[in-house]
């Protein structure tokens, strides 16, 4: 099995878990309202990430971290700002629920979230700087996660 593939089905281990948690642990004490309008943020940030990729490739974006030679580099739109607008997503979606739940196991797991979705982005960006050459440079203007920030 290839590391892209297994990269794949421990993100969705990872989903797995993170609602079982939601489920086995006591709802109560969570901060509703901003958890609500994180999670609210986050699907924008992917839904702007999709489609980014979409208007500039005419392709949904890989399911894994391996690069579509046959699509261009994406600098533009969300992309302008962070290099792996989906995985933000997703990290902040977590913490968004995590925090609507109010529990703090589940709000722990966006730990584990974070650092998973670091390595998957470290993986996918040393296949990234092979594929294109202009992306060693854009790595330095552009966050990975979060705008300006390059080491989470």
């Amino acid at each position: 099995m290839s590391r892209a593939v297994l990269f794949v089905l421990l993100q969705f281990v990872l989903f797995g878990v993170f609602a079982v948690l939601l489920i086995a642990f006591p709802v109560g004490g969570g901060l509703v309202l901003p958890g609500f309008l994180i999670v609210i943020a986050a699907f924008t940030v992917i839904m702007l990430g999709i489609l980014e990729h979409m208007r500039r490739n005419a392709a949904l974006p890989n399911v894994t971290p391996t690069p579509n030679q046959n699509v261009g580099l994406i600098e533009t739109g969300v992309y302008k700002w962070i290099r792996h607008p989906i995985y933000t997503g997703v990290i902040s979606g977590v913490f968004g629920a995590a925090l609507a739940h109010g529990h703090i196991v589940p709000l722990l797991m966006t730990v584990v979230f974070i650092i998973f979705f670091g390595q998957k982005a470290r993986f996918e960006e040393s296949m990234l700087r092979s594929v294109y050459p202009q992306y060693a440079e854009y790595m330095t203007r552009t966050g990975r996660f979060v705008p300006g920030i390059n080491f989470i």
